[in-house]
């Protein structure tokens, strides 16, 4: 570090301050009276004011080398929970030689050494032929394979081809000497080696046995990965064989790394293999990478659930955007990725200077043992009812050791079902539970041995670790729901088949033609009881204003209202008015009002629509898709209009060149909700799946209109959460209706903490807050208001593990990715060698910081001349002086 200090005057010049500056002394010493305090006072006061006019500045500048940023970013997504648990003997000892487990000199690296100095000629055999290959490197890999013959004896075909090679490069580098040095001879000009490059002549005898080399060292490097693997199994069989106590050690040291997860081995290499030698000449931060990039803690170094995302490596790009040059960005993974391209960014951070180095770990080939993937079910059934769980279930591809789909709830083993061995990849289990009363069943899953064969797999086995919680809130709290239609056609009959197959679900009709004819479609007492209102084909005269606007008030309310589209009014006849303004479509006007007998229609779900929770009516999204493609279509659809702007449209109608129509679209106002269904004919789903379909579309609609309805014992505080059950990165929703007194709200976990949410006031006597962050369990919310309490229970389960689908390593897409950005990949044998080769290319970065301190700088000189003056003038007054 140098420091340099430099005297700078930022007002007028140095010469014209030290005249202004001696005339100001002059002027004082001389003036009027001969007093030497009153001369003082002055002289002071006249130093300040030039000091100002002059405004010095004494300024440092310093230099010093400061060491460059480099990311060490570790994955931790869900495939990085797996266990290893056969990996290879050759990459199992790598491992152990990266992490210290063994040393380099304990096992024979002769085949791994020829094979690498082969391939490394095989990729340079083209240009070798074509004589473009300049001297140096051929005398590189020269150099390299009588290394590798020497390392490697013993393997005879691969000794002898490495030897062989090695003499091919010579001849090739002194041929391009020889005729180097004749060309430089005619010209009369000195050759540089360096920039000489071999003749292409177009030798064919040299071709032909440049040709074979290559066909030769591509059927042997099969060969010696082999070797190199079959004595490393061997080398490990010898110390399990031994008796004596550091191959005892050494066997389990190794054994540990086959039972611990990728992400407990990541982290080891980055402890013991990067960041110390990283260290020494950089400055390292460490990072955790899954679907964002957050700084690396300690809680973070156990794999989450969540998928991988290499694109949020840009944020790497904007932590260092402050002007530092950056290092270096070395990633440790499994090449598991799920989001989306990262190659932008790290090729900009490669742009600035930054090196890449990718290090993959993991097993290319699949694990034996299964996985439960995911565990679901219905938030809320009804007392007496059944619980339906689907268990999503990766089954084992090769091991035959038979694996149990093991059942708890509420802490009892209920049912043990086997997991197929044969079959599709991954099965989805089909599971059915008794209800029982009302409470909350706490349902659980997981994988087990059966009990007949061998003990349970050992700790760190991410199939049987730990119970994946489903809990299920069972109510008898009956749901009132009121239908009003002008004749009790099809779809009105069916969808009341479809609600009443639910026990609690008491449903009103009300028609208003035919047998038990009523006179009014919407009754005030009617729907004060109500909880959800279908409304089917009306027309204006057979719901008036008054009506619509207390539909309107119900829906503000929390109230779901479903509208049921038709020939005879609905929604043509609405144009305007109370219904027309909450209605999440718009009838256009001179446009058709209706589609008849349309052919070739197909129905499909929109992007929104996969993700809603209305229109998933199974677990898997792509089944769920086809199911929606698959359902009977419609030949009549509400043609004329179209979805409001604050509507989500789930499921659209295309018939060939035709617009595309909205059939099924939500819409949210207040803390009500409203479905609009343009095709009335679910009815036709009664012989898909054996009604199935239709049934669970209308009850998962019911208790999606619902879920945001607040409900109270007492109707002065009222209280809903939205969802009822969401994962450990989803948010809930608190709707709060209090008629009093401003309510309160807190979160009791899991664990027994309280947590005080922050509620915001939406609308008259209605108040909002959202819940996030919260760990996996059963989570209680507290709302009081005065002396009115109410509780809800919020179910946090933990996310889903999206990559152990299909969680085999891919090597191959981390070495694609650091050479598409100019850097380098490489994996736990050659680990060591690239955290050297990238240490010598990161160099200090030269930083200047320049400090200034002015006399100037503020209002105190200002201020201290004017109290010298001030003083002066004290004193002559004092001394009665004019």
């Amino acid at each position: 570090m140098t420091t340099t200090w430099s005297l700078v005057t930022t007002g007028v010049a140095w010469w014209v301050a030290g005249s202004l500056c001696a005339l100001a002394l002059g002027l004082t010493w001389w003036w009027q009276e001969r007093r030497p305090g009153l001369r003082l006072l002055r002289a002071l006061a006249a130093m300040a004011v030039v000091a100002l006019i002059v405004d010095p500045a004494l300024s440092r500048t310093t230099r010093h080398d400061e060491p460059p940023p480099v990311a060490v970013v570790m994955d931790v997504s869900g495939s990085m929970s797996v266990s290893d648990r056969h990996l290879p003997a050759n990459h199992l000892l790598d491992l152990a030689e990266a992490v210290h487990v063994i040393t380099s000199g304990m096992r024979s690296t002769g085949p791994r050494a020829m094979a690498t100095a082969l391939a490394d000629w095989q990729s340079d055999l083209p240009a070798a032929a074509a004589g473009s290959l300049s001297g140096p490197r051929l005398r590189v890999h020269a150099t390299a394979l009588q290394a590798a013959a020497a390392t490697g004896a013993g393997y005879r075909d691969a000794e002898a081809l490495c030897r062989e090679a090695a003499s091919e490069a010579d001849s090739l580098a002194a041929a391009g000497d020889s005729k180097a040095a004749a060309a430089d001879s005619k010209t009369g000009r000195a050759a540089d080696s360096k920039d000489v490059k071999t003749s292409s002549s177009g030798d064919d005898a040299q071709r032909a046995r440049l040709s074979a080399q290559g066909a030769a060292i591509a059927s042997l490097l099969p060969r010696l990965a082999a070797e190199q693997a079959a004595g490393d199994a061997a080398l490990i069989a010898g110390w399990r064989a031994a008796q004596d106590l550091e191959s005892r050690r050494r066997i389990s040291a190794i054994d540990e790394l086959l039972h611990v997860t990728r992400g407990s081995v990541a982290a080891r290499l980055m402890r013991e293999a990067v960041l110390p030698e990283l260290s020494t000449q950089a400055e390292v931060s460490t990072w955790a990478l899954s679907e964002r990039l957050t700084p690396m803690v300690d809680s973070q170094i156990h794999p989450e659930a969540a998928g991988t995302d290499f694109a949020v490596l840009s944020d790497l790009a904007r932590t260092w955007a402050s002007g530092r040059t950056p290092g270096a960005v070395v990633l440790i993974s499994d090449g598991r990725n799920h989001g989306g391209d990262p190659r932008p960014a790290l090729r900009s951070l490669a742009a600035r200077g930054a090196r890449v180095l990718t290090v993959a770990i993991g097993d290319e080939a699949p694990p034996d043992e299964p996985a439960l993937l995911t565990l679901d079910g219905p938030p809320v059934v009804r007392a007496g009812a059944t619980i339906t769980l689907l268990a999503d279930v990766r089954r084992s591809r090769e091991s035959e050791t038979p694996w149990d789909l093991v059942i708890q709830v509420d802490g009892v083993v209920t049912q043990r079902l086997p997991v197929p061995t044969t079959g599709a990849l991954r099965v989805v289990q089909r599971i059915e539970l008794p209800a029982g009363t009302s409470g909350v069943r706490q349902c659980a899953a997981r994988l087990e041995l059966h009990p007949a064969d061998s003990a349970a797999p050992p700790d760190g086995d991410h199939s049987s670790a730990n119970w994946l919680p489903c809990p299920v809130r069972v109510t008898d709290e009956p749901i009132r729901v009121l239908v009003a239609e002008a004749l009790p056609r099809w779809e009105t009959r069916a969808l009341v088949a479809a609600l009443e197959a639910d026990p609690l679900c008491v449903v009103e009709r009300r028609y208003l033609q035919g047998p038990g004819a009523v006179a009014a479609a919407i009754p005030p007492a009617a729907l004060a009881g109500a909880d959800a209102v279908i409304l089917g084909d009306l027309l204006p005269a057979e719901l008036p204003a008054e009506d619509q606007v207390r539909l309107a008030a119900f829906v503000a309310d929390g109230g779901f209202l479903t509208v049921v589209a038709g020939p005879r009014g609905m929604p043509a006849a609405f144009p305007l008015g109370p219904l027309a303004e909450v209605l999440p479509v718009r009838a256009q006007r001179g446009a058709p009002m209706w589609d008849g007998a349309l052919a070739h229609t197909s129905l499909s779900l929109t992007p929104a629509g996969e993700q809603h929770p209305l229109s998933r009516l199974l677990a898997d999204s792509d089944i769920n898709r086809r199911l929606w493609a698959a359902l009977p279509t419609p030949t009549w659809i509400a043609g004329g209009v179209v979805a409001t702007p604050d509507a989500e449209v789930l499921v659209e109608a295309s018939n060939g060149p035709q617009a595309v129509l909205p059939v099924v679209a939500v819409r949210t106002i207040g803390v009500g909700r409203i479905l609009w269904l343009g095709a009335p004919e679910t009815w036709r789903w009664r012989t898909f799946e054996r009604g199935r379909a239709q049934i669970a579309f209308w009850q998962q609609s019911l208790r999606w209109g619902l879920a945001g309805r607040p409900r109270g014992l007492d109707a002065q505080l009222r209280v809903a959460v939205d969802p009822p059950r969401i994962d450990t990165r989803g948010t809930a929703e608190v709707v709060i209706t209090a008629e009093n007194d401003a309510p309160t709200a807190q979160v009791r976990t899991a664990t027994g903490a309280l947590i005080t949410l922050t509620l915001q006031h939406v609308g008259d006597r209605r108040w909002r807050g959202v819940i996030a962050d919260l760990a996996p369990g059963l989570q209680q919310i507290i709302v009081t208001s005065g002396t009115r309490r109410e509780e809800r229970d919020l179910v946090v389960r933990p996310r889903f593990a999206s990559e152990l689908g299909d969680p085999s390593a891919d090597p191959l897409a981390l070495r694609a990715l650091a050479l598409d950005c100019g850097g380098e990949a490489t994996s736990a044998a050659g680990l060591h060698a690239a955290i050297e080769r990238l240490m010598s290319e990161l160099h200090p970065e030269i930083v200047t910081t320049v400090s200034t301190w002015r006399l100037a700088h503020g209002p105190w000189l200002a201020l201290l001349a004017a109290a010298l003056m001030c003083a002066e003038w004290w004193w002559r007054k004092r001394s009665g002086m004019p």
